[in-house]
């Protein structure tokens, strides 16, 4: 891990709704929320990757992380 990290945000979250709603009269409606949510690494995170191989850039010891996680440091 670099030693001059001030704060570090990472993570990638993705949350799909299914909603089903009935009206049961003039002010009333009763319905149902099912909430899809996933969290991991960014869909692009292997471009990025290659990209910093390729240009012999820093790669933050992205590999000793662990996935699937949301993280923050501060």
């Amino acid at each position: 891990m670099p030693h001059d990290r001030r704060f570090l945000i990472d993570g990638e979250t993705h949350t799909l709704d299914l909603n089903v709603a009935r009206g049961v009269g003039t002010n009333a409606q009763i319905a149902v929320r099912v909430p899809l949510r996933w969290r991991g690494g960014g869909f692009l995170d292997g471009l990025i990757d290659k990209w910093h191989q390729v240009f012999g850039l820093p790669n933050g010891d992205r590999p000793s992380f662990v996935e699937n996680a949301f993280r923050v440091e501060a």
